[in-house]
């Protein structure tokens, strides 16, 4: 059996001599790509560098390479499998897709492109590694634009940070750093940040049969998710910075990807509704650290399991707040209202009802309960009009007096984030929240 000095020294001679083959040929070098790095001010550029096509089989030496790598038990034993993980995907693999990636690893990233061999060394190790470990990295980023004060740790495996380079380069690729129909050629670094989730996927060698599953719950980000529920995962921690005020914070969407040679190239995405001309004035957010981790500490900890109608409505208004249309967010602030405020649903006195809650809950002491009893009573009757004629009657508009549709609704929205809150701390206190002893007791208690 070959030594790891050995191979590395047989397999460094290979690269060396076939970079410059590579690099003088043509057709091996099919597209310039950028590959954002950070300038001066700590944004992202754009940088010139390479895709390579290699025809594998016409550079000399490889079939003498193929049977060193071959020779080695633990990368044959890898060679013609499906090699991934569950949640992660597989890729089938052989010695000469390890040779492709020694190469383009030695290369320089800017013409002209030479063997390095300080890039050797650095992508053998980690082409070396990977065949010797039983785990990947997997890396969910999710990008909020606008939030500062960080790195802030939620979790174990959770984190608000700036991105890196490569991060940076993937998401950027897929458009969820700027619009893929044009945009920026700078990304600034108040955009290239977010959430990051970073955990161990365990590694899977398979002929395609085997169906394994994801080994440890521990493991799980966010409340309790596998880890290809990205959407989740992302919308969970969004919750959370607009439960503590941060309203207006919204996220482009989520990439997640496996820092792996070979199978770890490509990124899983999926994009938000997101307005890219609010990067012409772009606002900052400041995350408060020790509420937001409170407030994840009290959903992690029982409240999102043993509460539905806290999930539930946590859940609606966090869709509310990602609508641009007045309308729509108002529909669903009712709906987060009614599973916060009616979780023993009756089919009567439902406005009545959610109304006098609300008015009772609420903890805005500016505001008399009176006046929240009308405002929720309007914004039900406003959400009845949409929803049944598609339109908003004009004697409803009428009672918005001077305020705009607009103001109406974040008030209404201040006052679902308010109670949603209030309801958290009185459910950590024990309280039977959602029962209803509990609304009864508060209505006539009061």
């Amino acid at each position: 059996m070959v030594t790891k000095v050995e191979l590395a020294k047989a397999l460094s001679e290979f690269c060396e001599n076939s970079c410059p083959r590579v690099a003088n040929d043509p057709k091996m070098l099919i597209i310039a790509r950028p590959r954002w790095k950070k300038n001066s001010q700590n944004n992202f550029e754009p940088r010139t560098g390479a895709m390579w096509a290699i025809q594998i089989d016409s550079v000399p030496g490889v079939d003498e390479a193929v049977k060193l790598l071959e020779a080695d038990e633990a990368m044959s034993g890898h060679f013609d499998k499906l090699v991934g993980a569950r949640h992660v995907g597989s890729m089938r693999i052989d010695a000469k897709t390890v040779l492709l990636n020694l190469i383009i690893g030695s290369m320089t990233t800017e013409p002209p492109y030479e063997f390095s061999q300080q890039r050797f060394d650095r992508q053998f190790d980690k082409i070396y590694s990977f065949f010797y470990e039983s785990t990947f990295e997997w890396t969910l980023c999710a990008p909020i634009p606008g939030i500062t004060n960080l790195p802030i740790k939620l979790d174990k495996n959770i984190d608000l940070v700036r991105f890196e380079e490569d991060e940076v380069e993937r998401l950027e690729q897929v458009g969820l750093l700027h619009s893929t129909r044009g945009g920026f050629s700078v990304i600034i670094g108040d955009v290239a940040v977010g959430i990051r989730v970073r955990l161990d996927a365990q590694k899977t060698i398979s002929s395609g049969d085997d169906d394994p599953e994801f080994p440890d719950p521990d493991l799980r980000p966010g409340f309790g998710h596998p880890v290809m529920a990205d959407r989740a995962i992302a919308d969970e921690v969004l919750s959370v910075l607009r439960l503590t005020g941060l309203t207006k914070v919204r996220c482009t969407g989520s990439g997640s990807f496996v820092s792996a040679p070979m199978i770890g190239g490509g990124i899983h995405f999926f994009s938000k509704p997101y307005d890219w001309s609010l990067s012409m004035m772009p606002r900052t957010y400041v995350v408060q650290e020790e509420k937001t981790q409170a407030l994840w500490r009290s959903l992690k900890g029982g409240i999102w399991t043993k509460h539905p109608s806290i999930r539930a409505a946590i859940q609606r208004f966090n869709l509310a707040l990602d609508r641009y249309i007045d309308e729509d967010r108002l529909v669903d602030l009712i709906v987060a209202a009614e599973a916060l405020f009616l979780p023993d649903s009756q089919e009567h006195e439902l406005k009545y009802r959610l109304s006098l809650r609300a008015a009772k809950l609420s903890p805005m002491p500016e505001t008399s309960e009176h006046d929240l009893f009308d405002r929720m009573k309007l914004a039900y009757d406003l959400r009845s009009g949409i929803v049944h004629t598609g339109a908003i009657s004009r004697n409803n508009i009428k009672k918005l007096g001077d305020q705009s549709l607009r103001e109406f609704v974040d008030d209404i929205e201040e006052i679902l984030r308010l109670s949603i809150l209030e309801l958290i701390k009185r459910a950590e206190a024990g309280e039977n929240v959602g029962e209803p002893c509990f609304w009864n007791g508060m209505i006539l208690d009061g």
